[in-house]
């Protein structure tokens, strides 16, 4: 207490009662009071959000923790322990990740199918090497029928080495077998997959036929329908896991790899600020895995971000063979040695070997099966040309103009000649005369001419120019081929669809599917799938339509422009998945096969060659 007491505001305050000083407000500037409510303000906002993140690293570190299982450290101790005695000594690249991943299901083991055993054949075995200097993700699914020496085992499917002895014994085979250098292990139970599936609403698939197994006994039933629609839970498992047909396990291999392609280009539309806490709870119960948690956060903000060209794809080739009561499949150490070489390569170096291989012509082999002998490939690069049928046979300028876009040229426009004429003429205007040369070496025209007024290459096909009397290489109406059909279903949809007047040679029309595609939310989007089969192989091109224009399948890719129209290519490195494009509201596609067959320039001529029905 100040001597005589304080006065504050002119009021004396006693202890008690009158107080011997008095107290005063003292006024500060107001301008000063905001600077520091907002900075505390800003601190507050910065701290909470500071304290939510590192709440939510404990919680995920804390359910990364569950799965750090018993086999999680098994895996853990062989993946340490490298082998000395092996002989060469382990492929590895510094910097990079291999992962050996293997999908199981615990309901063959409860069904008695591998009765006694305690941890289920893996029905997946998949490496994904992880390479963030080159910027590259590749994958290489191994055939689970693989026949494989098992240490200590002896000779069995490699699928079996899990059920013998879990993931070490599991790990340890197919190092011996890859003769690579193996850094982490995870395992994912199937129940994950279903139930992750069913989370996130399902992922958008592009499903390339009718899928039918029907057995009392079996417990791989499937009946899916062909088209695009999504696919969760069980239907989803069912399809990734389906090997009922030619393919065997090849084909379950590719569709594995097709959903996790789809699956990637779709999870930015997830709502995963929402879903994560169960997805993540989902994939602790269900997975084991040596990875930590600073791993799997690296991984996923790095792998979410990485555009597709960047991922790749290797295969293990063999061929299916009955060794005994039990069918294999039989790789040669050289396919499994090319196919790790693969693996190991940047998606830039994998371009530059195929390329060194190629020959001068782009003819894809498929294609040059329907050009008669007295055709052949040419360079058409940089040529303009315009197709006029002179013939009157329904097909015929499309047809042509296929051959040429084979050979590089860029057909300009496709039309009917104003008369008809015996023979197929080609004219070029002043300086192009060898590009004129080149592409009657590809129609096997005889007759080139000078054609002074012209700014391009114009080709007449006259009466000499026949196609063969077949529903794929003689059209109908306005040159589509099963035209009848297209006629018939276009009756059936409310808008307008397209069909193709080029089709690879092999494919034949085989099924469609008039239907509505669910996209949530009560909407319902009329679509239109047709299905062309390959000889008699159980592979599939598909020509998707549907007003559902903003589908997932409506992805970013390269793009081409031709008469117009904008095509966006869409794929992996080396693999062309689809081609889509838009014209008044909607959305065309055509698909490649589960095994990708068809090449860039082959499902191009097919998505440029669809005209419009009506």
């Amino acid at each position: 207490m100040l001597p005589g007491g304080d006065k504050l505001n002119g009021k004396t305050i006693n202890g008690g009662g009158a107080k011997p000083y008095t107290t005063y407000t003292v006024h500060r500037p107001r301008e000063r009071r905001w600077p520091r409510v907002l900075l505390w303000s800003v601190v507050g906002v910065f701290a909470v959000a500071a304290l939510a993140v590192v709440g939510s690293y404990v919680w995920l570190d804390r359910m990364m923790h569950q799965a750090h299982t018993p086999d999680a450290r098994t895996a853990s101790s062989v993946l340490e322990n490298k082998p000395t005695n092996a002989g060469a000594p382990l492929i590895e690249k510094p910097g990079t990740w291999n992962i050996i991943i293997f999908g199981s299901d615990r309901r063959a083991i409860d069904a008695g199918d591998y009765s006694g055993e305690e941890h289920g054949r893996s029905d997946t075995i998949m490496i994904v090497h992880v390479d963030p200097a080159e910027d590259y993700v590749s994958v290489l699914s191994i055939p689970r029928d693989l026949r494989a020496e098992i240490p200590g085992r002896g000779v069995h499917k490699i699928n079996a080495a899990y059920a013998m002895g879990g993931p070490g014994l599991a790990i340890e085979t197919v190092r011996n077998v890859t003769n690579l250098d193996l850094d982490h292990y995870i395992n994912i139970d199937f129940d994950a997959f279903r139930e992750m599936t069913a989370a996130i609403g399902g992922v958008y698939v592009d499903v390339d036929r009718r899928y039918y197994h029907n057995k009392a006994d079996s417990w791989e039933n499937i009946d899916l329908q062909p088209g695009y629609q999504r696919l969760y839970g069980e239907d989803a498992l069912d399809w990734v896991r389906f090997r009922q047909d030619a393919n065997h396990d090849i084909g379950r291999i590719e569709r594995q790899q097709i959903f996790m392609r789809a699956a990637k280009t779709q999870i930015s539309g997830w709502d995963l600020a929402v879903k994560i806490p169960e997805l993540v709870s989902l994939v602790a119960a269900n997975t084991s895995t040596t990875l930590g948690t600073n791993d799997v956060l690296r991984l996923a903000w790095w792998g979410l971000d990485l555009d597709n060209s960047r991922i790749k794809q290797a295969k293990i080739y063999g061929e299916d063979k009955k060794i005994g009561d039990l069918w294999y499949v039989v790789a040669s150490d050289e396919s499994i040695s090319g196919a790790v070489r693969d693996l190991m390569q940047s998606p830039a170096e994998s371009a530059g070997k195929a390329a060194e291989g190629a020959t001068t012509s782009t003819l894809d082999e498929a294609t040059r099966a329907i050009v008669p002998v007295d055709r052949f490939p040419a360079d058409l690069s940089g040529v303009d040309v315009e197709v006029l049928n002179a013939n009157g046979v329904n097909g015929a300028a499309a047809l042509g103009a296929g051959w040429l876009r084979n050979e590089g040229a860029r057909v300009i426009s496709v039309g009917d000649a104003p008369e008809m004429q015996a023979r197929t003429t080609v004219a070029y205007p002043q300086g192009q005369s060898a590009a004129a040369d080149r592409v009657a070496k590809v129609l096997g025209a005889r007759q080139v001419v000078l054609d002074t007024s012209a700014s391009h290459v114009v080709v007449k096909l006259g009466e000499d120019f026949k196609a063969a009397s077949d529903p794929v290489t003689s059209p109908g109406a306005r040159g589509i081929i099963y035209s009848s059909e297209y006629i018939a279903l276009q009756t059936m949809v409310p808008f307008s669809i397209v069909g193709p007047t080029y089709m690879p040679e092999g494919y034949r029309y085989v099924d469609h599917r008039v239907y509505g595609i669910d996209a949530g939310g009560g909407r319902v989007f009329p679509a239109l799938k047709t299905v062309y089969r390959w000889g008699k192989e159980d592979q599939y091109l598909g020509l998707m339509q549907t007003t559902f224009v903003n589908a997932p399948a409506a992805a970013p890719g390269e793009q081409v422009t031709e008469n117009g129209i904008t095509y966006t290519i869409v794929g992996i490195a080396g693999k062309v998945d689809y081609i889509w494009w838009e014209i008044d509201g909607v959305l065309y596609w055509v698909s490649n096969t589960i095994s990708c067959l068809l090449s860039r320039s082959e499902l191009l001529n097919v998505a440029i060659g669809m005209v419009m029905v009506q």
